[in-house]
């Protein structure tokens, strides 16, 4: 006799799908599919209304600062809504140092249709955060590259390129 698994009905399948919203390094496609190891299951790019970018994230060196988003009314913030499968959620969560270095929370986020969807995001853990902070030269080189994978629009590029680095 064979055996089955029962799953409890408010138990997700293994295969089941959730929205990530990238605003960092991980926009990059190679560095969250080669280096993360996450598959992707779509993309398309997204809004995040009422915050800001900032590099406020403690990183390894002395002056550096990792990707984060603030508070900000007048503001936003683009990245990258990607499908991926909920299995990866804990590999992301590993490379994101949570729950010491970022907290994964759920946030809505436009789409290019003003379609707001339910995405999870990393927000700095609040005992990381320092001002002052600035993005190495090659970790902004991956917001840029991710930013171009996707057809950004070019103001919000040009931002990016000339932000100051560390």
């Amino acid at each position: 006799m064979a055996l089955t698994q029962i799953l409890n009905p408010h138990q997700k399948a293994p295969n089941d799908k959730v929205l990530y919203f990238a605003y960092g390094s991980n926009m990059d496609r190679e560095r969250l599919e080669k280096e993360r190891g996450i598959t992707i299951l779509g993309e398309e790019i997204g809004i995040l209304k009422g915050y800001k970018l900032v590099f406020n994230k403690l990183a390894g060196r002395e002056g550096e600062g990792y990707a984060n988003i603030e508070d900000s009314p007048s503001d936003f913030v683009i990245g990258v809504i990607y499908t991926i499968k909920e299995k990866d959620i804990e590999k992301l969560d590993r490379y994101e140092g949570v729950p010491n270095h970022y907290l994964r929370k759920e946030i809505l986020v436009e789409d290019k249709n003003k379609v707001k969807k339910k995405c999870f995001i990393y927000i700095a853990n609040p005992d990381k955060v320092r001002a002052g902070l600035k993005p190495s030269k090659l970790y902004l080189t991956y917001l840029i590259e991710g930013a171009r994978q996707h057809y950004f629009p070019v103001e919000y590029i040009k931002k990016l390129e000339i932000w100051e680095t560390i």
